[in-house]
This record gives structure tokens, C-alpha cells and sequence, in this order.
């Protein structure tokens, strides 16, 4: 029983690492698992290594809303170690998931690391890549796009571009991979001009057959004619600025990195690198031919420029011909840069639009605050340190440290960085060192970029937006203030900086935490041209401002003692649900032997004497399969071996446990060929139509009010308020409407049965009334909402939760009481299983939650309270029909039988080892009940005496009275006065028999008949022996 408790831990661990993680209600959770390995590609026609996301390249989108919570699983299939950031995305309170190396330890290969991190109150066009710049991962890919949406509360300021969003990933490449560009670097030779410019991760079209060698796979933009798509531009290239430009179409600039813009036409835009914009193109052109898309480098070589540009393929529906012709005209000053510094000059934040939160953008009077520090950082051509290569801010050469900066800082790891990077360019020699800038928590910096290098160079920010207010040519001085931009200079996280010139940008520290500032030109970047700013708030020992240390962080450096060894096994790592039941089936049926074998041993006797459970430990003993059967005795005779209880006891246990195991991994390895895949496909009316659907929504306020204080729904709103398809019908005519009064508050439920799929958005509103003198607070909400498909009652789609103030961050007092309504928005999107006889549900999802009225304090809450006023609680119910595609599901098989074959063989090899594991446990024990063979052994012997005498009787009977014997006598009994009667009555002299003789039968009839030969034998020749 030892042996089999010592691997209960190992079960227990499976079900933990199987047990679904719990669920967070508030703002929702988005949900990424990507394995990133490497993967042959020809962007260029040429075979090399890229670095792919699920064996994407480039990755695929994250695609979320304001205030969304994500979380990303990253699994490591690299040869060297990983971290990715998420560049613009700004981690308020929480640096730990910045992914750089100055706040993360990288991802070793084999192992995976969870990203969590909240998109707080941003909105726009981002991207993620690689990030450990000592690797130059970036320049074999492993970037995609980010798209932040606005919540549906807060309109987008510009029309709703009806064709979709577009994401275009541009950039230049190297044909050489990234391990032989760092060899370059770290020879001290410059990486030299690229390759090519690709879009989306494939090469250019061949738009020129003397430039571009044929069987190039290009990009190729598909679109509907008389739409206008939003096009989010970054460029994720290694060095270069692109030019992007489509021929005969104008580019709508409406959005940098998530500021919007005011909104100006371009026929061209110069995007530098770590740059990202948003478009908006209307397709208005007669789609005579495919038209041009066209990406090409600015500020290089003549010689260089037909190599370096990137194009792809816009195509109508309607498209009578491929593209043909030139190329669309590139700015006319390769290289002069006054016509990209007064482009960059032209581009000014749209100071009324409403960003991420209702106020305008321009609320924040930046040009009114007051700046608490100035830092003037120059950057100059790359140069010798030490023998080295080396490119400096302000005469310093980052260098990383093993340790993490915010690492060190938490557990005061001594001389891993130092707070003194000059504030100004310094008057000496150059050096390499960790110096990082000291910021003052919420105080106004400005800093000031001096570019005295030969390229254009682009610096950005982690954790923050900084507004750009000035740039121009030759050095910055104290009267270049004079020139800023005070009012609506643009708020981003990445600028460019032309040679020769300066830029000046504003930042409002009020981001606490260890932050990158960065040029995101690679090669520069690789060779030490960052810093790193560290924001303290001082008064903070609450965690209030910095989030608290993740429990997932990899430590590293002077801390990697505080590292444990993570588990590589796919078979732990990936258990799913219905393996998480097989192992508890596993477990109980374990534990549930061990206590039958517990309950045989230990039993109470009954009146007669006997244990109650006898009968079982028998057969328990019966059941041990450790030794073999036989043996052999000193004679060379066979031998059947007597049975031990612990090792039937211990070979069961054995048994269900390998059992258990083999068929949980033999499930994954089946499971596992069979993936569930995803496809989405336009919807039609006729598809919409054939959803037919039971939908119930629940929702309770939680509160001290009744059924009897509500204001009942009367109507219910369909389309868009203001527009032409807006219509106010009873609410009979879709739901039944019911209220229930529960423990937590009176529960409002819409019902709709045989509901189909409508075109238009649903509006339900609800109101509570205070109990005059009472004021009841509500203080949240709960949410039940199912769907399934009329008649089928068997499959149900459902979303549930709890919404309180505990859900929100900004501490404010919320009754979500008073005129404004409380805004519950659940979205509806169409999904047929194909799996399942193409069962067709509605899936819901609570998309956003908009709070009613807030307090900042107590007196203005309780204010509230007593207002005749504010006695309302308002509730709206805000459905959102997703009609525009299908989503439909099935299950592709992805493996073949030698696949599977190789994946059982392993996990069952895996299974043999913890089987034999416990055998060598068992067998330890076991071998102590040796003696029970000597026993055996003795018993034996003298059975054999027995069979001995025997053979004498029989040999005496048939040799002295054969002829007295009557062969008719089947008595078995000598004839009287014979000569073998005189015999058998000297041999055989009645003796009464000993005490312990007697003792020994008695004990023999006591066994059951039915318990088996061996015992009874065991009784007779104890009787016999003692004769």
C-alpha cells in the first residue's frame, strides 16, 4: 500500500495540470496558443529558415477591443531562446509583460511562458515581434499585426469603412538568414543593403521581368468595388523606410498607433521602420486592370532602389486584366528628405475625436504642463569600443545584463545597472555600460532626439504615447522651443528622426515601471543604441501602481536560483478535459482497491472465529503476478507456488494504474489526430435564414430590490438609432418577458423561441425605482445567456458571469444607479457544426460592459443615494447580430497511422516505466514473506513420506495376500484372520493423537470447501503426518 501511495502525487498532478484555469468576470479574455518554430520559406525564390506562429508566416492577427484581457501561451520549438513584445501595447502597471530583456528573462528553447496583459484604454494599429535584439530574431520574422477596436459606446470618427479591415505588413529582408547577419555584426561589418521588400511575408510581383526572377509568390489584395477598406500599414522591416503608395487611389490617413489623426489624403506615405498607420481606401477606380500596390525603400543607393521595392496586387471582383504598366512615381528626392519632414510635420492629432475613452483626445492640454526634465539624447555613426562595433546614445553603449533590470530592482540584486545616463551628450570617450535613465514618477518629460548619423533613424517608447511637437534640421538648441507644436502635435509611441536633424517629443511619466526607449532600426539596435527608463513612484508600497510579480516569471542571471525546472512533456502540458475524467476515473478506482484491501485486512472477527472478509483476502492473494507460478524444489519437481496477499494486492493496484495511464495517453495520441478546424465563409440571406434558434437571456440585478420596483419592458428598439432601418415594435412580438425575485436580486428574463437570425441590432431597456426613504445600491450585475437550436435539446451554447465595481481599476464609487443606463452589449454570431449532422447555433458573447453612473467620493455618492433623482437603475440590453459570416466547424484528420503508431509507441513506453516503477516497489515487500515457501516446502515433504508409505502397503498387500483378497470386496477391508490383516493391524497400531495433531484438523475444517484445493491438501497431510 506504500508503493501505491507513493504514486498518488503523480495523479494528483495530472488532474491539476488538467483542471481548466477559472474564469474572470469583467472586461473579457482572449485567448492565444502559438508555437513558434522555424519554417522554409521563399519569400525572395530562394529556400531559407523564417520564423513562423503556428506554422504561420508571418503570425497570425490578435484582433481585440479596449480593455480586453489577453492571454498569450507561447511555446518555445526554437533553438534559441525567445521573448516577444507587443510594440505600442502600453502595459499600463505592468512592465512584466513588456518582453524585452530588460523586464523578461527569455522563453529557453523547449519551454513555454504565458503572456498576460490588458489593452487598457487604447485603441488602434499595433504590432508584435521578436524582441531579443542580441538574437536579431525580427529579421527572420515572428511579427504580426495587432488590432485594438473601439467598444461599440464610443463611435469611430470616420464612416465605417464597409469593406473590412486590411492588415499589410511591409518590410525589407535579407535573403541571408538571421544567425549569418549577427556573424556579419559581430565581424564589425556593416549588414549592407537588403534583399527585397516584402508585403505580408512574400515577394513582389513581377511588375518588372529584367527585376524580378519568375515563380515569386507575390501578395495579392482582394476587393469589392464601391467600398472603402481600412488599411493598418506597418513597416516591420530591419533598416529601411518605405514608401507606400497605390496606384490610382488616395490613402485616407485616419489613425498612427493609436491617435487619431485629422484626416488628410495622401497619393503617398513615407512609413519608417516600427511605424504603423491606418488608411482608408475607397475602391472608386473602373477596374480596367489590377492595380499596383507598392512598397519601395527611400534614402538608398540608385543602384538599389529596382531591388528594394516591394509590390503586390490590388484586385476588384470585377478586375478585366492583370496590372501592367510602370510602377506608380515615388517622391522625386531620393536624397533629400524635405519632402518626408514635411509630411511627418503635416500629420496632427484629431483633437475632437474620442479615442479610447468618450472625452475628446485633445482634453489633454499637453502643451500646458509644465516639463520636470529634459534629456537630449544623440545618437552618431557606429564606432570602435574596445575593439568592437558599437552605436551609443549620449557616448553610452547599452549592454544587456544576465539579470532583468526590473528584476534586479525588485530583489535589490547589487551592480546590475546604474542610474546615471547623462542628460546630455558628454564630453569624452565612448564606453559600454548598463546606465539607464532615472524618470520621475508622473512628472512631464521632454526629450529631444539629435540624430548625427548618416540614416534615418526611428525611436520608440515602450509603455507610453509621447506627443511629437517639433522636428527640423541642424542641432536643437534652447529657442527650437519656439517652433513646437502645442495644441494637436500627434500622440504615438514611434517617431522618426531624419539625419542631421532633431526631433523633440513631450511624455507624461505616469506609467510606473522599467521602459525601453529603443531605435528600431535593427542593426543599431543590436550594436547598443537603447536606454531604458525607470519610473519609481516612491509613496507606492501597495502595489497600486506596478502590478505585483507574476507567478509565472522565469528568472535568470544573479536570480536563476529561484528558477524551477518546467515540465517539456507534451503529455502533461496538453491534457484535456476528457483526459483530466480518465485520470480521476484512474484515481478512484485506486483508491477504492486500496480500501478493500485495507477494510479485508483489518476486519473484525465474527462469533465463529473467523475474519469476515476471509474468503476475500484469499482471492486477493490469488492475484499477485509478480513471481511466477512454479518453481522448482531440491528435487527438479514442479512445484505450484503459494500466493501472498500484499502481492495481489500490490499487482492490481499496478494494474488499474497502468491501465489509467495508457488509456489517457492513448486517447491524446488518437485525440490528437483529429483537430477541430474553423472555417469562415460569407452569409447569405438563405443561410441566415435557416438559423432557427431558442434564445434566453437571464440577468440579475444584485441588489436589495424586487420584482415589484421594476418599470417592465414594453418595446423593443431594432437597427440604428438615427438611421433610416430603425423601428420601435412591441416586445411581444420576440420575447416573453418574466420576472423572478432571488437571493440576489430580482432576475430579468427575455425568452424567444424559434427566433431566426435578423438583420438588424435589438435594444431592450429596463428600469428599477427606489422604494421611497429606502435607496437600494445596486451593486452589479449577473448574466445567464444560452442558445440552441429549436428542438434539439441536447446542445447549448451559453456565456455567464458577474459584473461588480471589484471588475474595474480605476477605484471610482459605482452605484450604476441614476439616468445613465447601464449598457450590457452581447453579440450573437452565426457557427454551423459539421460534425454534428450540421446543427446550426447561435454562439453568444458578452462583448462590453458600460457602466452607468460613477462617483469619484463618498459625499457625492451618498448624495446620489438621496436624490429623488438618481433613485433609477437603468438597464439596457444591447444584442448584437454578427450576420456578416458563418463560422463553420469540423474535424479534419491531420495525422496518419505511422503518426499515431510512433505517438503510442512513446507514450507507452512512457507507461511501462511507471509500471515497472511500482513492480520493484512491490517486489521489495514481497520478497519478506519468503518463510512462506520454507512452509511449503516442509508440507511437501512430507507429503512425499505419505506417498512413500503408500507405495510400501501397496507393495506388501499385493506380495503376502493377493490370494486371500476377494476381488468382489469393494470395502477396502481385509479379509479377517489373514495374513495382510495381522500386517496392516502391526503396521498400522491405533495411537490417539496428540494435542496438537487434533489442533491441526480442527483448524483444516474450519476452511471452507470452496476455498480451494491446496488448503484442504494442506489439512489432510497435517492429519496424516501427525498418524
Amino acid at each position: 500500500m506504500a508503493a501505491a501511495m507513493a504514486l498518488l502525487p503523480l495523479l494528483l498532478f495530472f488532474l491539476l495540470c488538467a483542471a481548466p484555469a477559472p474564469s474572470q468576470a469583467g472586461d473579457p479574455f482572449a485567448y492565444f496558443d502559438w508555437e513558434v518554430t522555424y519554417l522554409t520559406a521563399q519569400p525572395l525564390g530562394v529556400p531559407q529558415k523564417v520564423i513562423a506562429i503556428n506554422g504561420q508566416f508571418p503570425g497570425p492577427p490578435l484582433n481585440v477591443t479596449t480593455n480586453w484581457n489577453v492571454v498569450v501561451n507561447v511555446h518555445n520549438r526554437l533553438d534559441e531562446p525567445l521573448l516577444l513584445t507587443w510594440n505600442g501595447i502600453q502595459h499600463r502597471k505592468n512592465s512584466w509583460q513588456d518582453g524585452v530583456p530588460g523586464t523578461n528573462c527569455p522563453i529557453p528553447p523547449s519551454w513555454n511562458w504565458t503572456y498576460r496583459f490588458q489593452v487598457k484604454d487604447q485603441v488602434g494599429s499595433f504590432f508584435y515581434f521578436p524582441s531579443a535584439a542580441a538574437l536579431l530574431h525580427r529579421a527572420a520574422g515572428g511579427y504580426g499585426g495587432i488590432v485594438v477596436n473601439n467598444r461599440d459606446v464610443i463611435p469611430i470618427p470616420f464612416p465605417f469603412p464597409d469593406g473590412g479591415d486590411l492588415t499589410l505588413l511591409i518590410g525589407d529582408w535579407y535573403a541571408r538568414g538571421h544567425k549569418d547577419l549577427r556573424r556579419s555584426l559581430d565581424g564589425g561589418t556593416p549588414l549592407g543593403a537588403p534583399d527585397g521588400v516584402l508585403f505580408n511575408g512574400l515577394g513582389p510581383f513581377r511588375y518588372n521581368d529584367s527585376v524580378v526572377p519568375p515563380g515569386i509568390t507575390y501578395e495579392r489584395i482582394n476587393v469589392e468595388p464601391g467600398r472603402t477598406y481600412r488599411l493598418r500599414v506597418h513597416n516591420v522591416g530591419v533598416s529601411t523606410s518605405l514608401n507606400f503608395r497605390i496606384q490610382g487611389h488616395n490613402l485616407l490617413l485616419v489613425e498612427t498607433e493609436g491617435s487619431y489623426t485629422s484626416q488628410q489624403n495622401y497619393s503617398n506615405m513615407d512609413i519608417h521602420v516600427g511605424q504603423s498607420y491606418s488608411f482608408l481606401v475607397t475602391m472608386d477606380q473602373n477596374a480596367s486592370t489590377d492595380y499596383y500596390v507598392v512598397a519601395s525603400a527611400r534614402f538608398v543607393d540608385a543602384s538599389t532602389v529596382d531591388k528594394l521595392t516591394g509590390v503586390a496586387v490590388l484586385r476588384y471582383s470585377n478586375s478585366q486584366g492583370p496590372a501592367s504598366g510602370p510602377l506608380p512615381d515615388a517622391p522625386d528626392d531620393q536624397y533629400d528628405t524635405a519632402f518626408s519632414i514635411n509630411q511627418a510635420r503635416s500629420i496632427r492629432w484629431n483633437v475632437t475625436a474620442s479615442g479610447a475613452r468618450p472625452n475628446p483626445q485633445g482634453s489633454f492640454h499637453y502643451g500646458d504642463i509644465t516639463v520636470t526634465d529634459v534629456y537630449l539624447l544623440q545618437s552618431r555613426p557606429p564606432e570602435l569600443i574596445d575593439g568592437k562595433l558599437r552605436s551609443t546614445i549620449n557616448g553610452i553603449s547599452y549592454i544587456t545584463p544576465s539579470t532583468p533590470l526590473i528584476l534586479a530592482q525588485l530583489f535589490n540584486v547589487p551592480g546590475v545597472y546604474k542610474l546615471d545616463f547623462p542628460n546630455h551628450p558628454m564630453n569624452r570617450l565612448p564606453k559600454v555600460d548598463t546606465s539607464i535613465i532615472n524618470g520621475t514618477y508622473k512628472g512631464f518629460m521632454e526629450i529631444i532626439f539629435q540624430n548625427n548619423a548618416t540614416t534615418v533613424q526611428s525611436y520608440h517608447l515602450d509603455g507610453y504615447a509621447f506627443f511629437v511637437v517639433g522636428m527640423d534640421y541642424g542641432l536643437w538648441t534652447e529657442n527650437s522651443r519656439g517652433t513646437y507644436n502645442k495644441w494637436d502635435g500627434v500622440a504615438r509611441s514611434t517617431i522618426q528622426v531624419f539625419p542631421g536633424a532633431w526631433t523633440a517629443v513631450l511624455v507624461f511619466l505616469d506609467n510606473a515601471g522599467v521602459w525601453n526607449l529603443r531605435v528600431e532600426n535593427l542593426d543599431s539596435w543590436y550594436l547598443g543604441q537603447e536606454v531604458y527608463i525607470s519610473v519609481v513612484n516612491p509613496e507606492d508600497s501597495s502595489d497600486k501602481t506596478v502590478l505585483p510579480l507574476p507567478d509565472n516569471t522565469i528568472f535568470c542571471g544573479a536570480l536563476s536560483s529561484l528558477q524551477k525546472e518546467q515540465s517539456h512533456s507534451d503529455a502533461v502540458r496538453r491534457l484535456t478535459q476528457s483526459q483530466a475524467v480518465l485520470l480521476f476515473t484512474a484515481l478512484v478506482t485506486l483508491l477504492s482497491w486500496l480500501a478493500f484491501c485495507a477494510a479485508a485486512r483489518f476486519a473484525g472477527r465474527d462469533p465463529t472465529g473467523n475474519k469476515k472478509l476471509f474468503r476475500a483476502r484469499f482471492w486477493i492473494s490469488r492475484l499477485d503476478c509478480i513471481f511466477d507460478n512454479q518453481h522448482w524444489a531440491d528435487d527438479q519437481q514442479v512445484l505450484r507456488k503459494r500466493k501472498t496477499e500484499l502481492g495481489g494486492m500490490c499487482s492490481v493496484a499496478a494494474l488499474i494504474l497502468f491501465t489509467g495511464l495508457v488509456t489517457v495517453l492513448l486517447y491524446q495520441a488518437i485525440k490528437k489526430r483529429n483537430i477541430e478546424v474553423h472555417r469562415v465563409k460569407p452569409a447569405n440571406a438563405p443561410d441566415l435564414l435557416s438559423f432557427v434558434n431558442d434564445i434566453e437571456f437571464h440577468i440579475t440585478t444584485i441588489s436589495s430590490m424586487s420584482c415589484s420596483q421594476v418599470t417592465a419592458p414594453s418595446t423593443i428598439a431594432m437597427g440604428t438609432p438615427g438611421f433610416m432601418d430603425f423601428r420601435v415594435l412591441p416586445l411581444p412580438t420576440l420575447f416573453t418577458y418574466t420576472c423572478q425575485n432571488t437571493s440576489q436580486g430580482p432576475s430579468i428574463s427575455l425568452k424567444c423561441s424559434g427566433c431566426r437570425m435578423p438583420p438588424r441590432d435589438h435594444y431592450v431597456s429596463w428600469q428599477f425605482v427606489d422604494i421611497p426613504r429606502q435607496p437600494a445600491a445596486a451593486v452589479g450585475f449577473q448574466f445567464n445567456l444560452t442558445t440552441k437550436q429549436t428542438g434539439d435539446e441536447q446542445h447549448v451554447n451559453f456565456v455567464s458571469g458577474t459584473i461588480n465595481s471589484d471588475n474595474y481599476g480605476d477605484k471610482k464609487l459605482k452605484t450604476f444607479r441614476g439616468t445613465d443606463s447601464n449598457v450590457l452589449k452581447i453579440q450573437l454570431f452565426p457557427q454551423i457544426y459539421n460534425k454534428l449532422h450540421n446543427l446550426k447555433l447561435l454562439q453568444p458573447l458578452l462583448q462590453d460592459f458600460t457602466p452607468g453612473s460613477t462617483f469619484s467620493d463618498v459625499t457625492s455618492f451618498n448624495a446620489s443615494l438621496q436624490n429623488p433623482a438618481d433613485g433609477v437603475i437603468n438597464t439596457t440590453l444591447y444584442i448584437s447580430y454578427l450576420s456578416d459570416y458563418i463560422v463553420e466547424i469540423s474535424n479534419e484528420s491531420v495525422l496518419g497511422p505511422v503518426s499515431i503508431l510512433a505517438s503510442i509507441g512513446g507514450l507507452y513506453a512512457f507507461s511501462v516505466a511507471i509500471f515497472l516503477c511500482f513492480m520493484a516497489q512491490c517486489e521489495t515487500r514481497i520478497k519478506k514473506l519468503r518463510n512462506e515457501d520454507t512452509r511449503m516446502l516442509k508440507i511437501l515433504s512430507k507429503r512425499r513420506a505419505q506417498q512413500n508409505w503408500d507405495k510400501l502397503r501397496k507393495f506388501v498387500m499385493y506380495t503376502y495376500g493377493p490370494s486371500n483378497l476377494d476381488p468382489t470386496d469393494r470395502s477396502g477391508k481385509w479379509p479377517e484372520g489373514s495374513v495382510m490383516d495381522s500386517l496392516h493391524g502391526s503396521f498400522h497400531k491405533k495411537r490417539k493423537p496428540t494435542r496438537r495433531a487434533a489442533s491441526n484438523v480442527n483448524r483444516a475444517k474450519r476452511v471452507p470447501t470452496e476455498m480451494g484445493i491446496d488448503i484442504e491438501r494442506v489439512g489432510e497431510l497435517q492429519q496424516s503426518s501427525s498418524s
